[in-house]
């Protein structure tokens, strides 16, 4: 395997704290929860399996993370494959496999092309008063949205694309820096005890991250449109639904639960309809992330999970 290798060449640099607390979180995941959804692995690898061409010559794959629920055993076909990732584990994993032989090239970069220069104006704030910094985060928020960024990878196509729950990890590090400059304490006593101008500051901070999410979906499904062949196939899985459960400790049945959109599906779909076409058929499921015991309060966490085959649209 000859393997071609940049760090942060072609996208702003993500701090390298968060880039730990990301390595930590999938190590985490990997040794105490991988438990708690390998059927949701499995059924994420079937699929997959079935979405891949059998005459597949170059593939991307973008956020493929730890690779779980990704069969990399059957690219072995690829004479190319490229990886986009913030976190070289999916490297190592390629590596591991024999059958594959072909050329790899290792982008570690941030997909979003935005977070490094958000997160860099973000933690600029940090000594400003309460009020101030919310005023000064939708400022910067705001402007992201209106800014229209540029693909500035190298020019490639491929016959093969796969974004394995990326759509829903568009802000994950853009939230982590937030909590770090705007702590979850900071915000529950706005919202318990703040001023009126306070708590509807941060609804709006709240609605311009969404918006923000949304733009950032948006550039990310074009990319992939723009670097698919004519008749090229793109793998899209999302997790559109978060639905926290309680349970009751002594019988285990629903007591009351809430949901919580994780994508903007109407508005993303109508998107993916300008974009592509239907190719293949599309999967959802339930994937509990986490069971109801003491330690989680008596809550579960389910995941909804949607898979798509698409083609480009001409």
């Amino acid at each position: 395997m000859n393997v071609k290798q940049s760090s942060f060449r072609y996208t702003p640099q993500i701090p390298s704290e968060l880039l730990q607390k990301e390595a930590e979180l999938y190590d985490y995941q990997t040794d105490h929860e991988q438990k708690f959804f390998e059927d949701h692995i499995q059924r994420s690898c079937d699929v997959f399996a079935k979405a891949l061409p059998a005459q597949t010559n170059t593939a991307l794959l973008i956020g493929p993370g730890h690779c779980r629920d990704i069969p990399l055993e059957t690219l072995s076909s690829c004479s190319h494959i490229t990886l986009l990732d913030i976190d070289p584990t999916c490297l190592h994993a390629l590596e591991q496999i024999d059958s594959v032989d072909g050329e790899v090239t290792f982008w570690q970069e941030d997909f979003t092309i935005r977070s490094g220069t958000l997160i860099e104006k973000i933690y600029a704030l940090k000594s400003l008063p309460r009020l101030e910094k919310i005023m000064q985060i939708i400022q910067i928020l705001q402007e992201a949205c209106n800014t229209e960024l540029e693909d500035p990878f190298p020019e490639a196509q491929y016959d093969f694309i796969a974004a394995t729950v990326v759509l829903s990890q568009v802000n994950r590090l853009l939230q982590d820096a937030l909590q770090q400059v705007f702590p979850l304490e900071a915000k529950a006593e706005i919202i318990h005890s703040g001023s009126q101008i306070e708590q509807k500051a941060l609804q709006r901070m709240t609605m311009t991250l969404k918006q923000l999410a949304l733009v950032q979906q948006k550039f990310l499904l074009a990319f992939m449109r723009s670097r698919l062949t004519p008749k090229g196939t793109l793998f899209l899985s999302m997790t559109p639904l978060l639905t926290e459960r309680k349970v009751d400790p002594d019988t285990l049945q629903p007591m009351k639960q809430i949901k919580y959109p994780l994508i903007d599906l109407p508005k993303i779909d109508t998107y993916i309809e300008e974009l592509f076409t239907e190719t293949g058929a599309r999967h959802t499921w339930h994937w509990k992330a986490t069971k109801a015991t003491a330690e989680m309060n008596w809550i579960e966490r389910i995941f909804t999970v949607q898979t798509r085959v698409l083609g480009p649209k001409d």
